[in-house]
């Protein structure tokens, strides 16, 4: 198995910022397919995703040894970037006319997946084992 400093730097960040787009300004990512799901569903799914944006964008900016691994402002422009991502998508997916729209519990959603994630890769950071 390769050594993970050998991948570029942003990979991550980029990878998930892609997969974002794909997944929330296409009219229908999984085809015809229906993907069952649960009431909230949704808002669990936008939790989750723009938390790993922000943890990706976290895990991207603290490589090994960097002397800014453990500067706080890193976690808050980390969770920024991605509810500020999170808040673009929402008013793309109104303009775009696809049968998305602008919702307003989806940002909740979306900045409580981004400060939850970011608050537990602190923690972590801070207890030594992030």
């Amino acid at each position: 198995m390769k050594d993970s400093r050998h991948i570029p730097r942003w990979t991550l960040t980029i990878s998930v910022f892609c997969a974002i787009a794909w997944l929330t300004l296409s009219p229908s990512p999984f085809g015809q397919s229906h993907v069952p799901s649960f009431p909230g569903a949704d808002k669990c799914v936008h939790a989750f995703i723009f938390g790993a944006l922000a943890a990706a964008i976290i895990h991207d900016w603290r490589k090994p040894r960097d002397p800014e691994a453990g500067k706080k402002h890193i976690y808050v422009i980390a969770a920024s970037i991605s509810i500020l991502y999170g808040i673009s998508i929402e008013f793309l997916q109104d303009a775009m006319n696809l049968g998305r729209s602008f919702d307003v519990a989806d940002i909740a959603a979306d900045i409580a997946g981004a400060v939850i994630a970011a608050l537990t890769y602190f923690l972590l950071h801070r207890c030594g084992r992030g």
